[in-house]
Formats: structure tokens, sequence, C-alpha cells
């Protein structure tokens, strides 16, 4: 299946026809640069701040090698944004440490800089990215481009879907994972993670889905599958196969259920793609939130009306606020009755309702939901080079959704 179908991405706001191109051929094809909340320096603080630069690693994979070569439990660093692996980046990490001697040399790995401060950082503590990113393509792209561009910033902006990057790069099956786990089917969430035959070919992955012999699977998996070796040691120690996501952080084993709400928001958002003029319009019913220049929003809602529409859509055109749609979780509070019947109609076909969304099993995995903005901008764009484009986006908002506005995207 196409991916991006499968993430519940449907539509298109830019039309017509566009150049085929393929992105990240090699680390150095995908740059990012996160652009910092401001960190105030304390030469006693009680954080070690790094900003590092790395080159084919992904956040966790990092997150786990800088815990081990600085003795510290990985809950101890923490960080503004996740990346991806076949990337070069230059992100923030927090460490809850008092050392200052760092031994942390590894391949693609480079310290650019360190400072103590008394401010932790959390994920989400950044304004946005800042993006270099080469597109292969047979032809010139930059004339196209510049045109798409352009109408992009004329007409609101691009959709502001979740990338396929929260689904999962390589095997985008996080979503199926999280619906399961919805559903309360915790064993066959845990061997959807293990073995998915659509995307998976190795034969330790099939051996275990057929054996369930996770003492045999711990000898076959290799070392740098280092989740799947947790949720397999989870299993061994309890004998429950149900009990797998106990062993992996918090964080990570809550990525399927958000995922899963993404796959949702994805769906309803490129409904309305197919029926918006423009991206930044404002309809009687919507909820909006206000939006920073980088087009990060506050979560203070603003009800539209009859009696505030003109005025909405005047302070949305000018990008001070943008329209919502929910991401469900059991506390969502809908904007009105035809965006309830909407969510309600996708959740039904799993199975699922908004109260799903508490996992009593794990109740760690429990989410309340939140609101997005509908649409984001591409600021300071510029074309380098040829197919070489540079551009920053506000924090959470997807370089791969603006980049498929521009181009359709191939894979060797």
């Amino acid at each position: 299946m196409n991916p991006e179908l499968s993430a519940g991405i449907t539509a298109r706001f830019t039309k017509g026809q566009r150049p085929k191109a393929s992105l990240k051929f090699t680390p150095g094809d995908f740059m990012v640069t996160e652009i910092p909340e401001d960190i105030p320096r304390s030469e006693d603080g009680k954080y070690l701040i790094l900003k590092v630069r790395l080159a084919d690693w992904d956040t966790s994979s990092f997150v786990n090698h800088l815990a081990r070569a600085m003795h510290v439990s990985k809950s101890r660093v923490t960080f503004s944004g996740t990346k991806d692996k076949k990337a070069v980046t230059e992100q923030y990490f927090c460490v809850n440490t008092g050392q200052m001697d760092l031994n942390v040399a590894g391949e693609g790995i480079e310290i650019l800089e360190q400072f103590r401060s008394d401010t932790m950082l959390n994920l989400g503590s950044l304004v946005g990215n800042r993006f270099r990113i080469r597109i292969h393509s047979g032809q010139e792209i930059s004339q196209y481009a510049s045109e798409a561009v352009q109408f992009l910033l004329e007409n609101g902006g691009f959709p502001n879907f979740y990338g396929i990057q929260r689904f999962g790069s390589i095997r985008p099956i996080t979503h199926r994972i999280g619906k399961l786990i919805l559903q309360g089917n915790l064993e066959d969430a845990v061997m959807e993670y293990i073995y998915d035959p659509e995307y998976d070919r190795e034969d330790y992955r099939r051996r275990f889905y057929d054996t369930r012999d996770a003492a045999e699977a711990l000898r076959d998996f290799p070392p740098h599958l280092g989740f799947e070796r947790s949720i397999l040691g989870r299993i061994q120690e309890t004998g429950k196969i149900e009990e797998g996501f106990s062993g992996l952080p918090r964080s990570l084993a809550m990525m399927f259920v958000h995922a899963y709400q993404s796959y949702v928001f994805n769906l309803m958002l490129s409904k309305r793609v197919e029926e918006s003029e423009r991206m930044d319009q404002v309809e009687e019913g919507d909820t909006c939130y206000p939006i920073d220049t980088h087009m990060n929003s506050r979560r203070e809602p603003i009800p539209a009306d009859s009696f505030n529409l003109v005025k909405l859509n005047d302070m949305s055109r000018s990008n001070r606020l943008r329209p919502t749609l929910p991401v469900v979780g059991y506390e969502t509070v809908f904007s009105g009755e035809e965006e309830r019947s909407q969510v309600e109609a996708i959740l039904e076909k799993d199975g699922l309702s908004p109260a799903n969304f508490r996992v009593h099993r794990f109740p760690s995995l429990s989410s309340k939901g939140e609101r997005r903005i509908i649409s984001s901008m591409p600021l300071e764009v510029r074309t380098v080079s040829g197919n070489v484009l540079e551009f920053s986006l506000g924090k959470g908002t997807y370089a791969t959704s603006f980049l498929r506005e521009i181009i359709d995207e191939y894979s060797d």
C-alpha cells in the first residue's frame, strides 16, 4: 500500500503536475538545525546542555548512547525534538548531571557546544527547525518550487499533515499498533511490532511470530534492534506477550497511540483540503488558535461564529491565527456536531470511540487529546544551487508535508 494513503494522507492542496523526485539518498541530503527557545546559562546550573551535530543517528539511539557514555539513566536525558536517522541534524540535549567531562565519541557525533543551565529542556522546547534539503530529480525544480511556494504563500500555506515519519519511515505501522492497543488487543499489538508480513522479510522476525519463543528470539535478534529486544526480554521475564510494551520507555510506547491519533487527524484534514479553496479559511463552527511568527500555536481556543467570522478570517489571512482540527483523545471537546460525527465515523470503523483513548491496562498510554492547526507556512524559502532548498518551519511541522506540495516523491 502507498505509505501516505495508509497514514490517512489522501489529498494535496497544490494542483497540476509536479516534478518526479526523491529525497534522502544519504544523510547529507537532509540537514536539520533546531531553532531553540532561549536557554538561560548558569555556571553552576543543574543541567548540562549539549548542542550536538549528528549524522545517521536517530534521536532515541543517541539518547541511549549518551546515557551509557555518561553513566546516567536514560530518564535523565531530555531533548527538544525528535529527528530522523537518515539526516544530518544539529539539536539540543539536556542531561541532569553534575558531570562536565564528556566521552561520547562515536562515528557521526560532534559536540558543537556545551554549557550549564537551570532550565530543563523538554519535548517542544524549541521555536522551529531550519532545513537544507537536496532534491534528486531528472529535472530542475527551482522554477516549479518558486511557483508552488508563491501559490502556498498567497493561499494560506500547506496542509499541516503529520508526515510519514510519524508512522515509521521504513515500517509505517505504528498507527496500526496504536489501533490494536486502543482496541485492547495488546498481544496482537506486540506481535504486529515484532513482525508485519507487509514490510518484514527477516527470518528471525517470522520465526518468533510462529513460535512465540522469546528466549530463542533473543538469541536471533541482532543487537541493534534494541527496542525489539527490550520487548522480548519483558516477554521472557513475565511469560506474557501482552506485557511486551512494558519493556519500553513510556515516551516510546506512547508513539503508537499518538500515531493512531495522527492517522485520524490526517483523514479529517484530507477531507478539509479537498473542500477548501484556501488553507487559512475559517468556517463557522471552527475552533481557532492564535499563532506566532513561526506558525506555532497557543492553546487559547477562539470559537468561530456568525458574529466574528469576518474578523477571524482577516486575522487568519494575516497569519495571526488558524483553524484547528482535533487530535482525538478521551477529553476531546468537539467544535460542533459535524466535527463530532466525522471523528466518530472514523473511529467506529475501527471499533473505537473517544473513550478508548483511556487505556485501562496501561494508563500511561492514555491520551486526553489536543487540537492542531490545519495549515502552516514555509518561512525564508530559497533555492540554492539547483535542486537544494532551504527553509524554516515551526516546531512539530513536517518538512515532507511541505515538500509533497512541490514534488511527487518516488522511491528507488
